[in-house]
């Protein structure tokens, strides 16, 4: 007869085998999704820094970080579904606290890119070239648009062309006022002509179009600030409720006519919310 020493070792083998085979059956799957994730931390990486980073390290700490934290919640949480669904939401947190992080850092970088042509301009007309003016802001620039004229001092000293460094920074923001500030660059290269008093038109320009955007901004505060707070309402009456009629409140979560009223409650709250969004919300 086998003893339980013997069964626990052959079912570690046994679990070892199936563990081995299924890695090897997903081994092509695997390594698709380990590539496309260092994809994804060179293209971050590249968006706050110039200087290149070691993919492999930061992947590394990356997948023993979402494992910790499913050990933790495992721990933490007796049910195992709950656990996992909720380690599933924690993974979706890094990418979305990213694309904040960036979207914040873009809309910095749009504030100063009228400011840093104004000062290309006067760079071209103190003698220098595209490229040393470039190199100047590259050092001389404040954060963060220093980093991107960095990327572009950096990929033209290792070859690349002119027009093209321009073309990727130019896809990499995807900001209207470096789309305008790209085109008077390539154009000008196609077609020759005073650059610098192009760069001081556009400016000017920018300038104006930012002091726009200010005093938009500044009309439109106050319906913001009704945005925020039609948003947090429902929460809130529903909350006082509760103070005054807790029986009352408590029939909304757990009939059909409750479940009616929050329905209806919430839907005319999302559609004012976006109403109001779209009045405010426009852009110049």
């Amino acid at each position: 007869m086998i003893d339980e020493a013997a069964l626990l070792i052959m079912s570690s083998v046994l679990l070892g085998l199936a563990s081995a085979c299924a890695i090897l059956a997903c081994q092509a799957h695997l390594e698709r999704w380990l590539t496309d994730e260092r994809a994804w931390i060179q293209q971050y990486a590249l968006r706050f820094t110039p200087n290149p980073v070691n993919t492999t390290l930061f992947q590394g700490i990356y997948i023993a970080a979402r494992v910790g934290m499913l050990v933790l919640l495992l721990l933490v949480i007796p049910n195992l579904i709950l656990a996992v669904v909720f380690w599933g939401g924690c993974l979706l947190v890094p990418k979305h606290m990213m694309e904040f992080f960036w979207q914040r850092r873009r809309q910095r970088i749009d504030e100063q890119i009228p400011s840093a042509v104004l000062t290309m301009a006067h760079s071209v007309h103190a003698g220098l070239t595209l490229v040393q003016a470039i190199n100047r802001l590259a050092e001389r620039a404040p954060n963060p648009i220093r980093i991107e004229f960095r990327i572009m001092a950096n990929r033209y000293a290792l070859g690349a062309d002119f027009e093209e460094t321009i073309r990727q920074a130019q896809r990499r923001l995807k900001l209207p006022n470096m789309n305008l500030f790209a085109s008077a660059l390539l154009v000008n290269r196609e077609m020759g002509g005073g650059i610098a008093e192009t760069l001081e038109r556009i400016a000017r320009s920018l300038e104006k179009l930012k002091e726009l955007r200010q005093t938009v901004k500044a009309a439109t505060a106050e319906g913001r600030t009704n945005i925020k707070a039609l948003s947090v309402a429902p929460a809130v009456v529903i909350g006082f409720l509760y103070l005054m009629d807790p029986d009352g409140v408590i029939l909304m979560f757990n009939t059909i006519q409750g479940y009616i009223v929050l329905g209806g409650v919430f839907t005319l709250n999302a559609l004012g919310i976006l109403w109001a969004s779209k009045i405010v919300g426009a852009e110049f």
